[in-house]
């Protein structure tokens, strides 16, 4: 599987005016920008993203091309390994620590039985 990281459109119409539409309107910008689909033109952004595109109200053909650019996606466990192996060796010792207290208490449960509120003790 793959995610989409960010959208490309590249323009291709030769004397395009802002009165004939078509135009990208970037709808989280508090201005609404629109950009004119001009020659040779490239707009790039993030996405997701709210956008729109203007009714053409010319007669001529809009002429673009669009795609994206896509990163794998990562599974959850291996996105918690990059993070820890990014996050330095202090906290990798932490961590390493806390999961080792976590199993040595799931064992002496699983040995030892449990029972809320108790000590963990069979009578």
């Amino acid at each position: 599987r793959y995610e989409r990281k960010r959208a490309f459109l590249l323009y291709l119409n030769e004397e395009w005016e802002m009165s004939e539409g078509g135009l990208f309107t970037d709808e989280e910008d508090a201005g609404k920008p629109g950009y004119t689909p001009g020659w040779n033109t490239v707009l790039h952004f993030r996405v997701p993203r709210w956008h729109l595109v203007t009714p053409v109200k010319s007669p001529k053909t809009r002429w673009s091309v669009y795609g994206w650019a896509v990163d794998p996606v990562v599974p959850f466990p291996m996105r918690v390994l990059k993070a820890v192996r990014e996050a330095g060796a202090g906290l990798q010792v932490v961590l390493v620590l806390g999961l080792f207290l976590l199993c040595a208490a799931a064992f002496t449960i699983l040995r030892k039985g449990f029972r809320p509120g108790g000590s963990g003790k069979k009578e």
